[in-house]
């Protein structure tokens, strides 16, 4: 291995590693020189040190310009930036080729920014080095290693193998279509679909998972990257058409280890075949695939126009809303999260919250018949929210006027492409926000909610996930995510009813019960990094203080120490979760400065039995939430590899101090999903069926939203008719005037 410190002095090494790491040496070489030896380019100086015009002629050969590439250190990377990451990798070590599984930012050093964090300003260009983190492996052994590249320096600042139980999690593109020609290609497989009457293997489709649990297999637990292929007959909804085995292939050595036969019938036998066939009956759902006649017409275009345009204020990565303030970052394992949010308090800026990002995603199917135990991903370590994000078609996913940032990609080969619009930032109307009729005086007041959301949707094999954060004028700040798409099905034979884990959508053809684990995490600042997390329950005052029984009260514990802090929710008590700033204080009520954390949904228990093996895979899922205090290296809550990071940061260092000081909180919303046929053949979302909210509590003098404009001046409406103005008199109150609604 080389040492780039080492060799950086050595500029013909330097030339000939920079060379080979683009994959052109003599274009390299003559577009160092040109630049040398004429000096046109304004960034590099003749009369500069050799090695600064190098350092200077790389980064522009790859694209890259620090520092003007980015206005602040939460921007994401650039493609430049990427480039330029995978060439200082490739220098360093040339001794693979090299699969660039993931390349992403460094999180900031929090000491480094917070002055300016909480003040709500911009540290100075060139304050932060921009350093960058990339997970790359080697295509044969595919063992992970983790490489930070300091960008400012052009430096490997460190070289990190994993453990040898340590594999790569993420499953990228080339690893999917690899995983699909090896099981389609495989004599065994070709025999099998044969008989099935898929005699070309054109007319078959893949759909690739992860290995999921494999300890109960010595073969699998051995392979190098396990990836289960899913086979389906070709048509534009091929779920409608399963197949009834699935493939298992070894990325690496690139082998079938295994093709398992699917239980076609109810019970767990897997040999019993009788009446199988793949069902030939379509399900179309595309416009132009569906009969003719039946797309609606009689549904009138709803529109939403803002004629004077838009309320925020987007400068840069920077957006000003409504007395918010925040930043949007992005990676390719969580997608888009937000930065830095402040609010202005009467001209005071508070700080709210450093990082709101969702962490990790964990899916299991609850048909415990095997192999179907194993279809249990985690859409973001192996899938990547990010690097699966869409573009968003204008007008069609954002009404009104919406703004739209870009993203920026790479594959395994460090090759980047930008998907345009694919972060949508737009205002929407949110319903009501408060209403009141006064009798006496015969008057009432109507406002109505607007929110500024930030959505962005993430295309996962057969499912949607649409991930909103929101921001609503009475300061609350809220996460939901919408799962839509197309069930992930699978073959019964002919005239099977369902089995009890599942329901049958259209002959043989099943669709299994499955559950979501959303981790969300929080860094929070409420009014300064020093923050107390209490968990929160409504309970009945007890005898002798509540002699009518009416009696309620609010019981608070406060959270010590990290393993304190795993707790459940608990719809009874109607529990939340409450972040304080003990060193702030409401000057009305003197009570401590404080934001809610309230979760939404379905609040269901978690389904993975306590003594579950494949519970030990995402042991973040055992409890709703978690607090720990703030470590920049803790982002994901299934760790790096997706060996159950929280938890055992948490069980670790049970003793750690999450009192008064600067904590993360990790919130765990579930949901599931039993299908009925009416989610056949794509299913609809429920608003806001997951989540949490996040509201001010005696943070602020009073309610903010008391400020909103009345209801006619945000929504439709001429303000001509009765009580449209929002404010003021509507029809005669009866009981004052005799009114009588006969006359």
């Amino acid at each position: 291995m080389l040492n780039w410190r080492l060799s950086w002095p050595n500029p013909a090494l330097c030339f000939i590693l920079a060379g080979l790491a683009v994959g052109d040496y003599s274009q390299f070489t003559k577009f160092t020189q040109k630049y040398f030896k004429e000096g046109i380019n304004d960034a590099i100086v003749p009369q500069a040190p050799l090695m600064d015009r190098l350092l200077t002629a790389t980064k522009v050969f790859t694209g890259f310009s620090y520092p003007q590439e980015y206005a602040s250190p939460w921007d994401p990377l650039s493609q430049s930036e990427m480039r330029l990451a995978a060439l200082v990798v490739r220098a360093y070590n040339s001794s693979s080729n090299w699969q660039f599984k993931c390349i992403g930012i460094v999180e900031v050093n929090k000491t480094l920014v917070l002055p300016y964090y909480l003040s709500g300003t911009n540290p100075p260009p060139g304050l932060v080095p921009r350093i960058v983190t990339v997970l790359i492996a080697d295509p044969i052994k595919r063992l992970p290693i983790s490489v930070i590249v300091n960008l400012s320096s052009m430096q490997v600042e460190k070289w990190t193998e994993a453990e040898p139980d340590q594999k790569v999690s993420v499953i990228t593109i080339e690893d999917k279509a690899s995983a699909s020609e090896i099981a389609l290609e495989d004599p065994n497989v070709r025999l099998r679909l044969g008989t099935l009457g898929y005699l070309d293997t054109k007319n078959v489709i893949t759909d690739t998972w992860d290995g999921g649990y494999v300890a109960d297999n010595p073969k699998y637990a051995k392979a190098t990257k396990l990836i289960q292929v899913f086979l389906y007959g070709v048509d534009s909804n091929y779920f409608a058409h399963p197949i009834g085995f699935v493939v298992y292939v070894d990325l690496g050595p690139n082998v079938v280890l295994g093709i398992e036969n699917l239980p076609i019938h109810e019970g767990f036998d897997t040999n019993n075949r009788t009446g199988e066939s793949v069902p030939r009956q379509g399900a179309p759902y595309y416009p132009e695939d569906v009969p003719l006649g039946t797309i609606r017409t009689d549904l009138k275009p709803l529109t939403i126009t803002q004629k004077d345009g838009p309320s925020f204020l987007i400068e840069g990565r920077k957006i000003t809303w409504q007395n918010f303030q925040f930043r949007v970052g992005y990676n390719p394992r969580e997608g888009p999260h937000i930065y830095t949010v402040t609010y202005n308090d009467n001209g005071k800026v508070r700080a709210l919250f450093y990082r709101l990002s969702i962490s990790e995603v964990f899916l299991q199917y609850g048909d415990p018949r095997p192999p179907y135990h194993r279809k249990s991903p985690f859409e973001m370590g192996n899938s990547e929210f990010g690097s699966s994000i869409d573009e968003l078609l204008e007008k069609q996913f954002c009404r009104g006027d919406a703004r739209y940032f870009q993203s920026d990609h790479h594959n395994e080969a460090a090759e980047t492409w930008v998907v345009p619009r694919s972060i949508c930032i737009v205002e929407e109307d949110a319903g009501l926000s408060w209403v009141h009729y006064d009798r006496t005086l015969d008057k009432m007041a109507v406002s109505r909610a607007q929110r500024l959301s930030l959505s962005f949707l993430s295309t996962i094999g057969n499912a949607e996930y649409w991930v909103s954060w929101r921001f609503y004028t009475d300061a609350t700040v809220e996460f939901a995510i919408k799962m839509v798409g197309i069930l992930s099905t699978n073959l019964l034979a002919v005239d099977v009813k369902a089995p009890p884990y599942g329901n049958l959508m259209q002959p043989q053809v099943y669709a299994q019960d499955y559950y979501h684990y959303f981790a969300l995490r929080i860094d929070a600042d409420i009014d300064g990094v020093d923050n107390t997390v209490s968990v929160e329950d409504i309970v009945s005052v007890e005898p002798p203080n509540n002699p009518y029984g009416n009696g309620i009260k609010l019981n608070a514990t406060v959270f010590n120490t990290a393993g304190e802090s795993p707790s459940d929710i608990n719809p009874a008590t109607a529990r939340f979760w409450r972040i304080s700033n003990p060193n702030k204080l409401q000057p009305l009520n003197e009570k401590p400065s404080s934001w809610k954390l309230i979760p939404r949904g379905q609040l269901n228990q978690n389904f993975l039995t306590a003594n579950s093996p494949l519970r030990e895979r995402a042991r973040w899922t055992d409890h709703s939430t978690w607090v720990l205090p703030y470590n920049p290296d803790q982002i994901f809550a299934g760790g790096l590899f997706l060996d159950s990071g929280l938890a055992n940061w948490t069980y670790g260092n049970p003793n750690a101090d999450i009192e008064n000081t600067d904590v993360v909180i990790w919130h765990v919303a579930r949901s599931v999903h039993v299908p009925d046929v009416e989610d056949w053949p794509v299913f609809s979302s429920d608003e806001g069926l997951t989540g949490l909210r996040l509201r001010p509590s005696n943070f602020l003098k009073n309610n903010p939203a008391v400020t909103d404009p009345p209801a006619s001046e945000t929504t439709a409406g001429d303000g001509e008719g009765p009580g449209e103005t929002g404010w003021g008199p509507l029809n005669p109150n009866p009981h004052l005037t005799g009114w009588n609604s006969s006359k």
